[in-house]
């Protein structure tokens, strides 16, 4: 049966406003699901003066709305995939999903290192979850060798279709807890992390959609959130070149993002040894990242 688009779409943006938190958000929400549905892009639907739906389609969309609105289930997981630095990162529960402002520090990161583009250099994501920071960065730096290591084997293998998905080459995925699967006498240039920042106390305030299906332990980490930081600026600092054409680039040597407490990330940085530690804003004036040099 056909329905005119414009009546269509309110529809669906009436039944998402009650998992959305503006009206605005529930709009991009149902132009996103009736896009996926119908297998178009936006821009298509919008030039369809009505939708018509097959009787498959009609009941992906009902799967989906109700998956979305009663099971607070997260619409990247429904749509299976999202948009990260030019690529196109598959994301599966409970692998965390990559988020827009994990997209902004890397994106600084990317331009930080563009005079590097043609040299060789080795790179270290820890706590790689999907892969998406090694992957962009390898895509970034071609010459680049990435090594990406998580302990989830979900994650590892979320990250290892992401390669292939992408067409990456340059990147190699390991699995165990933070260095411990790193080779002997391997050191690297750069070492970058999204680690857990979550207090216990923080995990409960959670919105439904990530409490109940992100992986809880790639969200929460011990000592108020703080025990990752600690153990990436000692016990990975460890595995960064003494020597490095970063640091003759006035580059950063390990970058982190953040989550709450700044002053106190920073202060483990620079207790360790690193120096110019500079907490960076993203683009809603939050503290969002630390970079350092050493």
């Amino acid at each position: 049966m056909a329905q005119i688009t414009n009546e269509f779409i309110k529809q669906l943006r009436a039944h998402l406003r009650a998992c959305c938190s503006t009206e605005h958000e529930a709009q991009q929400e149902a132009m996103l699901l009736l896009a996926h549905v119908m297998q178009v892009n936006q821009a298509q639907i919008l030039a369809q003066t009505t939708i018509t739906l097959t009787p498959t389609q009609q009941q992906q969309l009902d799967q989906a709305l109700h998956a979305r609105i009663h099971e607070h289930k997260p619409l990247a997981y429904i749509l299976g995939s999202v948009p990260f630095c030019d690529l196109d990162i598959l994301v599966e529960p409970p692998v965390l999903i990559p988020r827009p402002e994990t997209e902004e520090w890397v994106s600084w990161l990317i331009e930080q290192c563009a005079p590097l583009r043609t040299q060789p250099c080795n790179i270290l994501d820890l706590c790689t979850g999907s892969g998406c920071i090694a992957l962009a960065l390898a895509q970034a730096l071609p010459h680049a060798r990435v090594t990406g290591v998580d302990k989830n084997p979900q994650a590892l293998a979320l990250a290892q279709k992401n390669k292939a998905h992408n067409g990456v080459s340059n990147v190699t995925f390991m699995l165990g807890d933070l260095c411990a699967p790193l080779p002997p006498g391997v050191c690297y240039d750069l070492i970058v992390s999204n680690p857990p920042y979550i207090s216990e106390e923080e995990y409960q305030s959670l919105a439904p959609e990530v409490a109940q299906w992100e992986d809880k332990l790639a969200l929460v980490a011990p000592n108020e959130g703080l025990e990752f930081y600690q153990r990436l600026a000692y016990e990975a600092a460890r595995f960064l070149c003494p020597s490095s054409i970063f640091s003759g680039c006035n580059l950063p040597r390990m970058v982190v993002e953040l989550g709450t407490e700044p002053e106190k990330v920073m202060a483990i940085y620079r207790k360790a040894g690193f120096s110019h530690v500079n907490l960076h804003y993203d683009l809603q004036g939050k503290e969002r990242w630390v970079a350092a040099r050493i």
